[in-house]
């Protein structure tokens, strides 16, 4: 009986930490991928922000490029470089192909709508979903990333 309980408190937490869904993380492969993402997509080289989305998400990468005016692309000439980022995993599958994270974004330069310039956005945060194709994890997109609504602090723009 001891034999079993002594078995059972070893196995216990290989179990536990065997069906953690959040186990992507310690992959090189997931973290690089949105890694690579976050700073290419919120840089706006999104020609290399596609290498690490699905096929079907490039359309939105395109999208997002033809809304790119003139004055955006002089602004983002101007943007000081302390963009930063952070992520955390928020779901995940048990067969680890699937994952969500919350991606943390400072300092960065957003679009607004047709028709008006872009701007510096502090702070926002932003669902990413990733799946794995193969040995490769790749950030799928429904949509161009919306920032979560609670996020809501901006730089005032100045007029000069």
């Amino acid at each position: 009986m001891k034999k079993i309980l002594a078995l059972c408190a070893l196995l216990l937490p290989t179990l536990l930490v065997g069906c953690d869904v959040r186990k992507v993380a310690f992959s090189p492969q997931f973290n690089g991928c949105v890694d690579s993402f976050a700073v290419y997509f919120f840089n706006w080289r999104l020609d290399k922000a596609a290498h690490f989305c699905t096929p079907d998400s490039k359309k939105w990468l395109q999208f997002a490029a033809s809304q790119v005016q003139p004055e955006d692309l002089e602004q983002m000439k101007d943007l000081p470089q302390n963009f930063t980022y952070s992520y955390e995993i928020t779901q995940g599958d048990s067969k680890g192909i699937a994952a969500e994270v919350a991606l943390n974004v400072e300092n960065f330069f957003i679009l607004d709508s047709i028709g008006k310039p872009g701007r510096l956005k502090e702070s926002a945060t932003f669902p990413l979903q990733l799946v794995k194709q193969g040995e490769t994890w790749k950030v799928r997109l429904d949509g161009l990333p919306r920032k979560v609504k609670n996020n809501q602090q901006e730089t005032p723009k100045t007029d000069e």
